[in-house]
């Protein structure tokens, strides 16, 4: 399982930026669509398990899935890896958390006025959490860049979610 999730990580990671942007704004349209067309309860199902789905693997591509290193190494400097020009990283740390955005809005209970606010806040927290890990279990680099660029990923994700509840109001 470990070496299926590394080489779908790595084949995403090899191809073209222009490749990647695109697949992005069709997953958005896509997921947007879905969740325009499906039923609450199946919507709550699938999105469920996507959620879980997605939650697994950061959890294991960010902290099971590394080696431990031999120091403890932190970056603290927001867009310090711009400097770099590692637009790429910055990217697909966008690209890793937008499931996360486009699923949680759907699974969080009714009864939450600010889902979207709340997966935002929901996003951060476990980027922060993996950054700890991260530097605590000398298991990388712990970057800002990285919690920036996770928690724009799951935002941008909750535009689905927030074109679709909107759509669905104008539709009553």
């Amino acid at each position: 399982m470990k070496e299926i999730v590394l080489d779908i990580i790595n084949y995403i990671y090899v191809r073209p930026i222009s490749v990647l942007i695109f697949g992005t704004i069709t997953l958005c349209v896509t997921w947007t669509l879905i969740n325009v067309l499906i039923r609450d309860r199946l919507k709550k199902i699938i999105n469920t398990g996507m959620l879980v789905l997605i939650i697994l693997i950061i959890i294991f591509y960010t902290v099971s899935g590394r080696s431990i290193g031999s120091e403890r190494a932190i970056e603290l400097v927001p867009f310090w890896s711009f400097t770099r020009g590692s637009f790429r990283s910055a990217f697909l740390n966008i690209l890793f958390f937008l499931p996360l955005g486009l699923s949680m809005p759907y699974v969080v209970s009714d009864r939450i006025d600010k889902k979207a606010l709340l997966t935002i806040i929901i996003a951060a927290f476990i980027s922060i959490t993996i950054e700890m890990i991260q530097y605590i279990f000398k298991l990388g680099l712990c970057e800002t860049d990285d919690v920036i660029m996770n928690t724009l990923g799951a935002a941008i994700g909750t535009l689905s979610y927030t074109i679709t509840t909107k759509y669905n109001k104008i539709l009553k």
